[in-house]
């Protein structure tokens, strides 16, 4: 490596001492159950995102044995708007797994941790570097960047070989007398300094171990080859109102946003169609007839893989007594709020 590894070490650790966020998993009360819990909401999430939900899952439940009694309704409901869902399933299943099968402790050896639903080898090393003081490298995206500049290391991250190499490097300079803290400085360093873009190199403890920053080339790295395409996806979204309700319906219980509640939605291949093929796919649809009010405006909400594109249709239900579509249930719009509705239908104006 050509690094002079301790003295890189203590560098990072002072600032670390010195410059750390104030965050709830890191006061001196929190135990596993917090690191754990933040770990998970913080996966493809940044800290001002994830740090509301945070808060409100600790409320509701301060402990693993509380948060392994829920309904996966009920978590899917908290979650609602984070994305990601299937982290919420598997942090309930997980929650479940360590109350029934580890007598409510996080388990201490790396294999019993990965196999939690859920859990892969990044969130498994840091909850036992962090909680538990033990000896494992963790990688995440700025762990990722810090490491590509500080080696000069101009290789593709979304290449399973360079992520390999780079986790090699992270245990090679990981202090086994702190591994908690130094897991934690590297990611904080590059959640507040070693940015994606226009790092702040002047203020970084390790600019004089830098290599890509000698050579001037700290905003060319980290090298990531541009991702697939997304999968396009037209729908119209039907608003049903009858009297002062509304009709939801609960999705697949699996696939993307496996039992999350949605309004019913028409798949299109483009945009226009004429009102009345509308109104007369919602019609089959639902099984009632229907009145179109008004149409619009059009949202986008883009997904890991998929860019969706959608136009809300508000309907009225012209007759009093109507059956429920498969799956299908009428709720007052205060009632929304405790239903798991996906963020993508959050968006839409209400008319």
């Amino acid at each position: 490596m050509n690094l002079p590894v301790q003295d890189l070490q203590a560098s990072l650790l002072g600032w670390f001492k010195s410059n750390k966020r104030e965050l709830p998993w890191r006061h001196p009360t929190a135990g596993w159950y917090e690191i754990f819990l933040s770990e998970i909401i913080l996966q493809q999430t940044q800290v001002s995102q994830g740090l509301p939900y945070y808060t409100k899952f600790t409320k509701r439940f301060p402990n693993i044995a509380s948060l392994a009694k829920a309904t996966e309704d009920e978590v899917l409901q908290m979650w609602a708007g984070l994305g990601y869902y299937s982290r919420a399933r598997n942090l309930l299943k997980a929650a479940r797994k360590i109350t029934n099968e580890f007598n409510g402790q996080f388990p201490q050896t790396m294999k019993q941790a990965l196999s939690l639903p859920g859990v892969g080898p990044y969130s498994a090393a840091a909850v036992l570097s962090i909680a538990f003081k033990q000896p494992f490298a963790v990688v995440d995206g700025n762990v990722l960047r810090v490491l590509s500049r500080l080696l000069l290391i101009k290789d593709d991250i979304r290449q399973t070989a360079t992520r390999k190499k780079i986790q090699q490097l992270a245990d090679e300079l990981l202090d086994p007398a702190h591994p908690g803290d130094f897991n934690e400085a590297v990611m904080e360093l590059g959640a507040t300094i070693c940015l994606p873009q226009n790092p702040l190199c002047s203020q970084c403890p390790l600019s004089t171990f830098c290599k890509s920053f000698s050579l001037n080339e700290q905003n060319t790295l980290p090298y990531k080859s541009p991702p697939p395409a997304k999968r396009q996806v037209k729908e119209y979204v039907c608003i049903i109102r009858r009297d002062n309700q509304y009709l939801l319906r609960q999705r697949p219980h699996k696939g993307l946003l496996a039992r999350m509640w949605e309004f019913p939605t028409i798949a299109v291949s483009a945009f226009p169609w004429d009102e009345a093929d509308i109104r007369r796919e919602a019609e089959l649809m639902c099984g009632f007839p229907l009145k179109i009010k008004t149409i619009g405006p059009a949202f986008t909400h883009v997904y890991s893989h998929i860019r969706l594109e959608y136009i809300p249709v508000f309907f009225s239900a012209t007759s009093a007594e109507e059956p429920l579509p498969a799956q299908g249930q009428w709720v007052h719009r205060e009632e929304m709020e405790t239903l798991a509705i996906h963020r993508a239908h959050h968006k839409i104006e209400w008319k």
